[in-house]
């Protein structure tokens, strides 16, 4: 027979990896179409990935923000300087760092794609690597007057993690909140 604390391990274990898992399922269902050679300007290239990036982001956060939802609620995660209040907000967006919006990877991995050499980009390709990079990318999730003024707010005013980080605090709250703590 298990130990209370044995069983709970287990359960621990468990929402630790179902956080996880959910955000890997959602990169196996997420389809793009993207494919072939493009031979053109860099800036067409972002023009043309930056709605997939996008679409591709807005699938990944849903799934965090969904989480998070369940657990605390909608809140904006800055700490200092949000004057929405927690009643006003109705939903909370993904903000990019200051110095990594979605154009300024997208660019960066084409440019990098190219010193690479060849007669132009594989489409797929840097999508996937895109998407790569922005998996260590730390999101915060702001309200929406945050997230317009998030150039403007000072860095250590709003929480900033990794997908896999926000997963993993997702994860920690549900356990206390299992276990009946806050």
């Amino acid at each position: 027979m298990k130990s209370r604390n044995t069983e709970r391990d287990d359960v621990d274990e468990l929402v630790i990896s179902e956080a996880v898992k959910a955000l890997a399922e959602m990169d196996k269902t997420f389809k793009s179409h993207l494919g072939g050679t493009y031979k053109g300007s860099v800036q067409n290239l972002v023009s043309i990935l930056n709605p997939h990036v996008a679409n591709w982001l807005k699938a990944k956060t849903n799934v965090l923000k969904k989480n998070l939802k369940k657990i605390e609620g909608i809140k904006c995660y800055n700490t200092t300087d949000c004057r929405a209040g927690e009643n006003k907000i109705l939903w909370v967006e993904a903000a990019h760092p200051l110095d990594a919006s979605r154009p300024q990877v997208i660019k960066a991995v084409v440019k990098d794609y190219l010193k690479r050499g060849g007669n132009g980009c594989d489409i797929g390709e840097v999508f996937k690597e895109v998407k790569s990079r922005h998996e260590t990318l730390k999101f915060a999730f702001l309200c929406r007057w945050c997230h317009k003024e998030h150039d403007k707010l000072s860095d250590n005013s709003y929480v900033a993690r990794t997908f896999k980080e926000w997963a993993d605090y997702a994860a920690t709250l549900e356990k206390k909140k299992r276990r009946g703590g806050h």
